[in-house]
């Protein structure tokens, strides 16, 4: 295989592929390409969770603002006391 999905959150993309993988292109596009073939990508890049899934997700990128938010305050907190 040429793709990891590490989190059990990607189950539905694993299956897709799965299906990708075994119908091909869909028959109205016979011509279509499926681009990320075309290169193998680097370890970086398949363990990326923000650009993979974060940045995706309704739910773990209003976490991930709420944390910002969250360090923002605490580091204003500390320079405020100083």
């Amino acid at each position: 295989r040429r793709y990891t999905m590490p989190a059990s959150a990607d189950t539905f993309v694993k299956a897709f592929r799965r299906w990708f993988d075994s119908a091909g292109p869909p028959p109205h596009a016979p011509f279509a390409v499926d681009e990320h073939r075309a290169r193998v990508p680097s370890k970086a890049e398949l363990l990326d969770r923000r650009s993979q899934h974060t940045a995706h997700c309704k739910s773990c990128s209003g976490a991930l603002k709420n944390a910002e938010r969250i360090r923002r305050l605490c580091r204003f907190s500390v320079l405020a006391g100083l």
